[in-house]
């Protein structure tokens, strides 16, 4: 996986000692009141390393977000594929901060360089956010990356519908 850099961020690979770290997200309730619930450490560190063995081989996965220059991360963003969204599938692009950080413009300044890498450097023609409805935040973040609410979603295990705001290869081109 590459590295990219923002004018205030920098995106790099995860590695087993950001298992700690990031603690500051998957151990705080705020954050993962539209996930799965709080992690711990062993679950980190498990997650960190299927990210590592099954996602960066094939080009995919989520980057530490680390705020210049220090190299502790703050979250991470990436895509990630979704096979069960649509027939095909989708390529996702998530993203979790810790937060600390939230309301600065970081979760949108690092969703923002994955868009260009993938829409200037790889065949995908679309990317899509799956959003839990009441997520107002990230809901935010996918409108200032110029998505469009497209629909409903009912993903496996899920008790109630996620929405998917979308974007095409020419949508974002005509942004620039």
């Amino acid at each position: 996986m590459a590295v990219l850099q923002t004018p205030r961020l920098l995106l790099r690979p995860l590695v087993l000692e950001d298992a700690e770290p990031l603690q500051v997200v998957f151990g705080d309730p705020a954050v993962m009141q539209f996930g799965d619930g709080v992690r711990d450490l062993a679950w980190i560190r498990e997650w960190i390393k299927t990210v590592i063995r099954t996602q960066y081989p094939i080009g995919l996965g989520v980057l530490a977000v680390t705020i210049i220059p220090d190299p502790i991360p703050i979250g991470f963003c990436g895509l990630s594929y979704y096979p069960s969204i649509s027939p095909g599938g989708q390529f996702e692009v998530g993203f979790r901060l810790g937060q600390h950080y939230w309301g600065q413009g970081y979760a949108t300044e690092a969703a923002t360089a994955i868009l260009r890498k993938t829409f200037t450097e790889t065949k995908i023609e679309k990317l899509v956010c799956l959003i839990d409805p009441n997520n107002w935040r990230s809901i935010r973040v996918a409108e200032k990356l110029g998505m469009s609410l497209e629909r409903e979603v009912m993903l496996p295990g899920y008790t109630h519908p996620d929405i998917l705001f979308a974007i095409s290869r020419s949508q974002y081109l005509a942004q620039d």
